[in-house]
């Protein structure tokens, strides 16, 4: 969870993620908006898997990090042995002659803690970060969940800008009016500003862990915004293929291990082909030599695919894969390797929406409204009404909304299609206040797969 800490007058942030190892996302999730990461190993057990993690991720990200060495006061507690692991993953404590600062600490006794949260302090002064309290409200959706009491409900980090009960918000594809805000503590409040962590309520949906809330200047234009984002989201079906990558930056992300210099040369100048303007081609780490652990950890903290040339993976570095989900995909012909990262790239190409067009239907009458329902009456001016097609509302020639019909009329009959000239009844579900005179258009859209052109 997220909560606030008070030292020498000035509130810090904590956003909490836990060490074991099947909480790699979470872990990645936090890394992603924190401003100094705090990687905390335990004195007795040294460096893990998951801690190796932590440390890519924040060279990756290029977050300060700051090392709190905790159960110093358990039986077989070893800091010396800690910061010789440490050194060994390329983290280099101040005594060891590095940059990163090192605390030593005891949860159970509070023991370092006030040291640790004046490193905090001094490490935020040094890199001069700051936000803005009057700009523009942005925060990350950091968890969310439905509350029967609530409704939809979701735990914002604001990052810039100050959140107040009633602004219009988006994150992701929701949208809404905020209730209601609450710290950690459960306590009402009136406004949230910046680092502060914050549960909100008054969403239409609940919204995606890593959306990000931004304040809308009206109802509709945050409904709008939110429309076409969950449009994007039904454009982006990839299907499952042997090497995957992350679809939401477009970025294939690459751990190359090979036998020789030469076949890795090989490789990446045949990849080297595939670059395209759509999808990053991105190469994390390339090397010569078995896969280890180190790899592990990097393809786990980026996101990344192992492909493995002419080479093996040891057997610590196999379990550690199995723990972390990280793919190791071996070859011993380069064009079957080539083929895989090729059909990868291509699955990530965003496919083509093709829409087809089956009529429109003029809005006549306003019979009744309820929440999310409308009953309303109209007459087909071009081709034809279908039940089983999607509905777009139409004001002035544009889009304010789509719509799901829920039962069709002719006549007080039941009807699966209506044609041009004749009037209908109909209970449509929508989130857009349809008025008299607004159009439906009735229409389906289909994917199409794109083929991969390069940009050479």
């Amino acid at each position: 969870g997220a909560y606030q800490v008070k030292k020498n007058g000035k509130l810090i942030t904590i956003l909490d993620t836990p060490g074991h190892e099947a909480f790699s996302e979470m872990r990645a999730r936090g890394a992603n908006v924190t401003d100094i990461i705090v990687l905390v190993v335990a004195a007795d057990d040294g460096v893990k898997p998951q801690t190796l993690e932590v440390i890519n991720r924040a060279k990756l990200t290029n977050i300060p990090l700051i090392v709190a060495i905790n159960k110093i006061d358990k039986e077989g507690a070893n800091i010396m042995r800690v910061k010789q692991e440490l050194a060994e993953h390329g983290v280099l404590t101040e005594d060891w002659g590095g940059k990163t600062i090192s605390v030593p600490i005891s949860a159970k006794s509070g023991q370092g803690i006030d040291e640790l949260l004046e490193m905090i302090l001094l490490t935020a002064e040094v890199e001069n970060f700051h936000a803005n309290p009057d700009g523009q409200t942005l925060g990350t959706v950091i968890e969310s969940h439905l509350s029967q009491g609530q409704g939809p409900v979701a735990t914002v980090i604001i990052q810039n800008g100050t959140l107040k009960v009633g602004d219009i918000v988006t994150a992701g594809g929701v949208f809404g009016k905020i209730r209601a805000l609450e710290n950690e503590a459960g306590k009402k409040l009136k406004e949230a500003g910046p680092s502060t962590p914050v549960q909100i309520s008054g969403i239409s949906d609940v919204p995606l862990v890593g959306d990000i809330l931004t304040t809308r200047e009206s109802q509709e234009q945050a409904r709008q915004i939110a429309y076409q984002i969950q449009r994007k989201e039904r454009v982006r079906r990839i299907s499952n293929n042997k090497i995957t990558g992350d679809t939401e930056s477009k970025t294939l992300n690459l751990v190359i291990k090979t036998d020789v210099h030469g076949s890795l040369e090989a490789i990446k100048q045949s990849l080297n082909k595939l670059k395209n303007d759509e999808v990053k081609l991105n190469i994390v780490s390339e090397g010569v030599g078995e896969v280890n652990e180190n790899d592990i950890a990097l393809a786990a903290a980026s996101k990344a695919t192992i492909i493995a040339f002419n080479t093996k993976t040891n057997t610590k570095a196999v379990n550690l894969a199995k723990q972390q989900g990280v793919t190791i995909d071996t070859y011993d012909i380069i064009y079957e390797l080539i083929e895989d990262v090729t059909n990868a790239v291509i699955k990530m190409l965003s496919p083509e929406l093709i829409k087809t067009s089956f009529g429109k239907a003029k809005i006549l009458k306003i019979f009744m409204t309820e929440k999310g329902q409308m009953i309303i009456g109209g007459r087909v001016e071009e081709g034809e009404l279908r039940k089983s097609g999607e509905i777009m509302v139409l004001r002035n020639s544009e889009e304010l909304g789509r719509g799901e019909i829920l039962e069709l009329q002719q006549s007080k009959t039941a009807a699966k299609t209506i044609s041009k000239g004749d009037e209908f009844g109909m209970k449509i579900k929508t989130h857009v206040k349809i008025q008299e005179g607004d159009v439906l258009e009735s229409f389906e859209e289909k994917l199409k797969a794109k083929e991969l052109v390069n940009s050479h």
